[in-house]
Formats: structure tokens, C-alpha cells, sequence
């Protein structure tokens, strides 16, 4: 099992459509995988009662869970107390737990990143957000020490107006390298498909493939996993050869 947490003290850095983007894409590969709405608002799980719900993504929430096409409705709500058990129990079941953490460093956002294989911090590329995103890469390196190990963590730009740099994103991106802060190289673009994928349900591949518009968004969201399921993969040899 991997688990990957989204994290960001910010408001509207698209964690909760960054998550959907990524289990959808996953999904489409026949992996199973389970969701965790850890934020207040519950966006994830609202998206998981619209139509079209990919089979093999279950949704677990604060409040309840989404009914898993795979065995009888259950109920479970989801708090600081035990996130970890929840983490685990969904590890059972799937090979991927993705956690969509509220924006506040409490216990809850603590304990997800401490058990995380990977965590990914949205952000949009304007000063102000990437100072927010910082504080979130300082949690993640602050929970690594208490777990005795160095949990990974890659920044995602997120609501990209091009995908074109700009020099303010070349000037920003350096700051990211002296500080040692990573950065995926593949950005999400502002693109339509993705709201309409959040406000109709569904993953990209329920839009009509026929728009230009919903083909770039599955372009986008493929490289987007790509990318993490390598990270994901040279992770995993690098702890190999560690214990080695």
C-alpha cells in the first residue's frame, strides 16, 4: 500500500481537485483506491455523491463515507483520534490511500503526514501561496524528525494560467531550490474539465473526449500521476538500497 497525503495551510491551492485528479487517474489503471476527506468542507465527499463515481475509489469523511461499490455501506468518521487506524484499515483494502488534510497543522494533519509514503503540497505560483506552502513543507520536515525518518514531499503548482514560465515563476522556482524544496515538473493548468469534474462527478474520462479542452485535461492528469507514480517508485528503491 503507498499513501499519499495533500497538504497546504491555504485555502483554494486545489489540494481536494488535485486528489480527485490523481485516484481518478489511478482508478483508470485498475488500481483500487481509497480517498480520505479530512477537509471541513467535505469537497471530496460531495463529489463522491454525484453520478460516475469510478469503480474501485471508495471515499472516507469526517462525516461519513461514501458507499464503496465493493461491499455493503459502512460508516466511519474520520478524526485526530484515529486517522492512523483509518490510514490503515483503507490500506487493507487498496493499494493507494490518498488524504485530502484540512488547511490547520492539528494532530490530524500531524499523524497523516507522519505515516505518508509522499506528500504533495499544492500550491499556485504568487508569493503569498508559496509562502503558505512553505509552512506546510517546514510541517512535513518537522514531523519527519518526530517520526525518526525523512518523509518525501513534492510541491505541485496547481491553476497554472500556461504553460509557459513566466519570470516570476523562473524567480520563484529558485527560491524552491535554495531551500531545497522540490518541485514536480509537471504543473496543473487552469483548465475547465477539472471544475466540471468536481461539479458533475466523475473522473475526466465521463467528459466528452470529443472537446479539445477535456483531451489537454486528460493529457495534464495522466502526466501528472506518471510523474508521481515514478517519485513514488525511485522512493521505494531508495529505501531498498538503504536497508541493504
Amino acid at each position: 500500500m503507498t499513501v499519499i497525503s495533500l497538504a497546504n495551510p491555504k485555502g483554494g491551492a486545489g489540494k481536494s481537485t488535485s486528489a480527485v485528479i490523481l485516484a481518478t487517474q489511478l482508478a483508470t489503471s485498475g488500481a483500487d483506491v481509497s480517498i480520505i476527506d479530512a477537509d471541513p468542507n467535505y469537497p471530496i465527499f460531495d463529489w463522491s455523491q454525484l453520478p460516475n463515481k469510478p469503480e474501485g475509489i471508495e471515499v472516507l469523511s469526517r462525516v461519513t463515507h461514501a458507499q464503496d461499490q465493493r461491499k455493503s455501506p459502512t460508516e466511519v468518521v474520520v478524526t485526530s483520534d484515529n486517522i492512523i487506524d483509518v490510514i490503515e484499515d483503507a490500506s487493507e483494502r487498496s493499494a493507494f490511500v490518498i488524504v485530502d488534510l484540512e488547511g490547520t497543522a492539528d494532530v490530524l494533519v500531524g499523524d497523516a503526514v507522519a505515516v505518508s509514503d509522499l506528500v504533495i503540497i499544492p500550491t499556485q505560483m504568487s508569493p503569498m501561496d508559496v509562502k503558505q506552502a512553505a509552512r506546510a513543507a517546514r510541517l512535513v520536515k518537522k514531523q519527519g524528525k518526530v517520526a525518526r525518518r525523512a518523509i518525501p514531499f513534492m510541491m505541485l503548482v496547481t491553476r497554472d494560467k500556461t504553460a509557459i514560465k513566466s519570470a516570476t515563476d523562473l524567480a520563484i522556482e529558485e527560491k524552491f531550490k535554495e531551500f531545497n524544496i522540490p518541485l514536480l515538473k509537471t504543473r496543473l493548468i487552469e483548465r475547465a474539465p477539472f471544475k466540471e469534474m468536481m461539479l458533475k462527478g466523475g473522473g475526466l474520462e465521463q467528459l466528452d473526449q470529443e472537446r479539445e479542452s477535456v483531451r489537454n485535461a486528460v493529457a495534464n492528469a495522466r502526466a501528472l500521476a506518471k510523474e508521481i507514480i515514478a517519485k513514488l517508485r525511485q522512493i521505494a528503491d531508495e529505501g531498498k538500497q538503504r536497508v541493504a
